[in-house]
């Protein structure tokens, strides 16, 4: 169940992500473009949370958490 709920959360950060996109660059919406677009955000996004998985992983999160809330 809590599959579900990190896959449905994540489904939803990578929609409002890509809406913005849209939104402000208009001319990547149609055909071939709008597949690659959203490809290439997946894939920055899993580049960016690659080390996460690594030994360090902890202290990173420890990192980004300290540091992204006010």
């Amino acid at each position: 169940m809590l599959i579900t709920l990190g896959l449905d959360s994540q489904f939803a950060m990578v929609d409002v992500g890509i809406a913005g996109f849209f939104d402000e660059f208009p001319q990547f919406k149609k055909g071939w473009k709008k597949t690659m677009t959203v490809g290439i955000y997946c894939l920055i996004g899993f580049l960016l949370g690659f080390p996460l998985m690594t030994q360090a992983g902890l202290h990173w999160f420890n990192l980004i958490n300290d540091y992204s809330v006010c």
